[in-house]
């Protein structure tokens, strides 16, 4: 592809994105990513560093004796009875000076292809502006009376702990890629060279953040890691949970345009990928994959820090909720046991997010072979579709049932909300074998982390209809907000005392 054609799919993709920016944006639950609200934190948090390096200085050289012994307080200009608001303004200077140098180097776009090293030394580079600037600062101001040890030590151990947070942080989110936790979901659009080295390096380097998925093709030949033809790319993105899309095909800029328009129109970040094989000069490359030099065409934004709350809320409530009502855990334990025989909790294998299995915990409320039997009493379901729901399962036990009408039986669930498997508000977690009659289109339900309660449990609870539970699921994930979480938290309260779960 040469630049011309760049040229032109970018300002289609340009205008693309003005017209979008007047609508109402849409908020995807599909995973997390770095927003401006995202930069904010890491900002806060790099402030917060060097402020608390900077308090730790000035108590260790005016209020411990290990620099008074030396007398090195009195060599540097320091007085104890200097106004402590001219150090702490100094210091509040010095705190936002940094993340004003850290921006300018880019240091808060936390990169996946960034290696440590690299990171590293824009923090050294960010450091190494915003020192010189508050000395500047002191020497041309009435500060320059303030001890010069305590800025001295200040800058040293600020640098300290930004380097310390930077390697740390890179080392736990490379970590997790390695074992395969918070990988990007990719697609290759061209199975040609060029597509199958890029997919291999992702592959060989997880840490990059990406698991391929697989490949469209104008010509598929067979290979099974070819999905499907460009024309089926909806239904393989949709089926496979794709996240970023990264096209490395020689074609006409119009068969780019139609991959980009149904990748926006998915919520899909895209990247293209110039074909080694020619000169890249005239393709200027602004980021790189290992050896790939690569071209972002679109780029979704996700509300990073409301997500970012939603799992701090999750987490703070489940393990509130498991220490508060372990009283109430004990006597249904209790009841389980002398009711009937078998374990007193059932373990069930569901799909979650992007269709990762889990485990589900809950009160076993039926027989311990309820499963085998479940094949023998198809014909007795009531709900459509996939559903399997029977109004007075015989399968049930005797304190099962009471446990069912009051959904106490998915209390055991807060665990898995305290893990991450599933969330407090979410769709409802599907079974292997539902997902399996899933359309296309359906599997967008599972975009977002199941819940242990949600919209459609709260809406439509005794609809029998499939559609209807797929339908208010994706109207969730759509339009989720943390609002509509506690509206959903306070109209669960309601139906479960009103007792009509079976």
């Amino acid at each position: 592809m040469n630049s011309t054609a760049f040229n032109e799919i970018a300002s289609t993709n340009v205008q693309a994105t003005q017209a979008e920016s007047s609508r109402k944006r849409h908020c995807s639950l599909r995973r997390s990513g770095i927003s401006s609200w995202g930069f904010a934190i890491s900002a806060l948090a790099d402030l917060l560093l060097v402020g608390g390096s900077g308090l730790l200085c000035y108590g260790i050289c005016f209020h411990t004796n290990l620099f008074a012994k030396t007398g090195l307080l009195e060599m540097t200009n320091a007085h104890p009875s200097a106004p402590a608001i001219m150090y702490f303004g100094l210091l509040l200077l010095y705190a936002v000076l940094f993340p004003i140098a850290a921006h300018a180097q880019r240091i808060h776009d936390h990169s996946p292809e960034r290696p440590l090293f690299r990171e590293l030394l824009l923090v050294f580079k960010a450091w190494a502006i915003a020192t010189p600037l508050l000395a500047a600062f002191v020497f041309f101001s009435s500060a320059k009376t303030s001890s010069r040890l305590v800025f001295e030590l200040t800058s040293v151990a600020s640098l300290i702990a930004l380097l310390c947070s930077r390697a740390w942080r890179w080392h736990v989110v490379h970590k997790q890629r390695t074992q395969g936790y918070g990988l990007q979901h990719a697609l290759v659009v061209g199975a040609g060279p060029v597509g199958q080295l890029l997919a291999a390096h992702l592959n060989r380097h997880p840490s990059l953040g990406y698991t391929v998925k697989g490949f469209l093709d104008l010509h598929p030949n067979g290979d099974p890691c070819v999905l499907g033809s460009i024309e089926e790319f909806a239904k393989v993105a949709q089926e496979k949970f794709i996240d970023e899309v990264f096209i490395a095909v020689r074609s006409e800029n119009g068969l780019v345009n139609t991959v980009l328009a149904e990748a926006r129109r998915l919520h899909l970040d895209v990247r293209i990928v110039p074909d080694l094989f020619e000169d890249t000069v005239k393709l200027p490359a602004p980021e790189f994959l290992g050896p790939f030099p690569v071209r972002v065409l679109h780029r979704e934004r996700v509300p990073a820090l409301r997500l970012r709350l939603k799992r701090l809320i999750d987490f703070s409530v489940s393990a509130a909720a498991l220490a508060l009502l372990s009283p109430l855990f004990a006597l249904i334990a209790l009841a389980i046991e002398l009711d009937s025989p078998g374990p007193i909790l059932y373990r069930a294998s569901r799909v979650g997010r992007k269709g990762r299995p889990f485990i589900c915990y809950k009160f076993r409320t039926m027989v311990t072979d309820a499963d085998k039997l479940k094949s023998g009493l198809r014909h007795l379901n009531e709900r459509n579709g996939p559903l399997f729901k029977i109004n007075g399962d015989p399968r049930l036990t005797g304190i099962g049932s009471f446990l069912r009408r009051y959904s106490l039986d998915e209390l055991p669930q807060l665990w898995n909300v305290l893990k991450g498997d599933m969330s407090l508000v979410g769709p409802r977690p599907p079974e292997f074998d539902e997902i399996t009659n899933y359309r296309p289109e359906q599997m967008r339900r599972l975009d977002a982390t199941p819940g242990i309660t949600g919209l459609w449990q709260v809406s439509a609870r005794q609809d029998p209809s499939f559609d209807v539970a797929v339908a208010l699921d994706t109207e969730y994930i759509e339009n989720w907000s943390l609002l509509l979480d506690f509206k959903i938290l306070l109209k669960t309260l309601p139906v479960v005392f009103k007792g009509t779960g079976h």
